[in-house]
């Protein structure tokens, strides 16, 4: 293996490191949320957005 494969398998583990915490930190607030979140849906498709008195387009 040479130096600059070593660098991008390190530089591709890294990344995956990095990302797997956010995404399981993601999954866990979405859980935790859901039921606000699906009443919030709710909300906005039985009257629109929040802001749409205020849009101009």
């Amino acid at each position: 293996m040479t130096a600059k494969q070593r660098n991008t398998q390190s530089a591709t583990l890294t990344a995956v490191l990095d990302t797997e915490p956010r995404h399981h930190k993601t999954r866990k607030w979405q859980e935790e949320n859901r039921e606000a979140i699906e009443a919030l849906n709710r909300f906005h498709d039985q009257k629109g957005c929040f802001s749409d008195e205020y849009r101009t387009f």
